[in-house]
């Protein structure tokens, strides 16, 4: 006995790969006439920025560049000096997994970057880049709500409600604007800006008709060297305000929202050595879930017809936790000199790894502080952090 089948169809996308793409790059260059010779290489600092990216039939093509900020102590002098730097990143990686119609969600970071004196008019620089790599497949979902002809046939069905979370949307927004700072009085005035770190952030987000509405800013650290020739920092947090289309989802559709910054000029102003003017490029990245209940047929007998159902599994996607863990890591750095003070301190981020009963990854910090003879030096510790997880059989978990 054959029957038709009612069916119903979930367009949505399935996560079908998280990765980390690692990259290490390298670059010889000469030291620019205008600059002194090196004497030492103090500290360096790298931002990446991801340009472009096109998926293909098993593969992905990555293009952007590393910015590098290297200080150094040249041989006459006692103030610091800096050089600047862009290294390209292109590469193409195999992902098997991949089509040209698959959606990427990648965040990109520094995990390394150090610079070494050749000679004094030479340098390598190294860093080493990781892109996390989320892709999502555009994928239908069909499965059975009724049978036709259920009162001719005689036949009775069993149907049950199920519930699922389905990814129904992946997309992207670019924006940029600008904005001037201006260092307050409290700290010394700028004979030069050095270098600048930069982070997005989302602080406000609502679903309204369509639209995404998320508020955040960025924060600003700036490492300056001030008229007497000392090493000082100044924070600062630019606001936004931005919105973005996501299409017919529900207002109360569970979201991730990802923020980078893929570009940030800065260029000192004639405000008595205190302003800053600043424009950045941003990227803001989106995944939006339904929780969404289903009526499927799952079992049926007639009573007037011998017959047998055959069955087909549909598998249901669940997300049993979206959440933010935090974790405080604490370390004592031993300098090979005594320092007097300490200039400036960063961390970066490694490879996130889990495991059934935990989250764990490398920090390496670094600490610029100045010595009691009055010079820089540098120190770097690389730090493991774990952070507690429960995790039951046959869950997946993306961090």
């Amino acid at each position: 006995m054959n029957v038709n089948l009612i069916q119903d169809e979930i367009n949505c996308y399935e996560p079908v790969l998280h990765t980390v793409l690692n990259r290490e790059e390298t670059l010889e260059m000469i030291v620019p006439d205008a600059c002194p010779d090196i004497l030492e290489v103090v500290d360096t600092d790298a931002a990446v920025q991801l340009r472009g990216r096109e998926c293909a039939e098993g593969c992905i093509t990555l293009q952007g560049g590393v910015l590098c900020s290297i200080l150094y102590q040249p041989e006459e002098g006692d103030s610091l000096r800096k050089l600047r730097a862009e290294l390209p990143v292109q590469f193409t990686a195999n992902l098997e997994q991949l089509t040209g119609q698959s959606r990427c969600c990648i965040q990109p970071q520094v995990t390394l970057a150090e610079t070494r004196a050749i000679n004094p008019r030479k340098v390598l620089i190294r860093v080493n880049v990781a892109f996390t790599l989320t892709a999502y497949q555009p994928t239908s979902l069909r499965y059975c709500t009724d049978m036709a002809d259920r009162d001719t046939l005689g036949l009775e069905q069993r149907t049950e409600r199920q519930r699922g979370s389905f990814v129904v949307h992946v997309s992207e927004r670019a924006f940029t604007y600008a904005d001037e700072v201006q260092i307050p009085g409290s700290k010394p005035p700028m004979q030069e800006a050095l270098r600048l770190r930069s982070r997005a952030f989302a602080s406000e987000t609502r679903l309204i008709g369509g639209k995404l509405v998320f508020k955040g800013g960025t924060a600003i650290h700036l490492l300056y060297l001030s008229p007497e020739g000392q090493l000082c920092t100044a924070e600062f947090e630019l606001p936004f305000s931005q919105i973005a289309d996501v299409g017919n989802v529900a207002e109360d559709a569970d979201f991730q929202l990802d923020i980078s910054v893929t570009g940030c000029q800065f260029s000192q102003t004639e405000m008595e050595g205190r302003g800053l003017d600043l424009e950045l490029e941003l990227l803001a990245q989106v995944v939006i879930r339904e929780n969404r209940e289903l009526d499927v047929v799952t079992d049926a007998y007639s009573i007037r017809h011998m017959g047998a159902p055959e069955f087909t599994p549909c598998l249901l996607p669940q997300l049993l936790e979206h959440s933010v863990r935090r974790q405080t890591a604490r370390e004592l750095l031993e300098t090979v000199s005594v320092a007097q003070s300490v200039c400036d301190v960063r961390a970066m981020v490694g490879q996130v790894r889990s495991s059934p009963s935990e989250l764990s990854v490398d920090l390496r910090i670094v600490a610029l502080y100045r010595t009691e003879e009055g010079g820089y030096a540098q120190v770097t510790r690389q730090v493991p952090v774990r952070c507690p997880l429960e995790l039951e059989e046959g869950v997946t978990c993306m961090a």
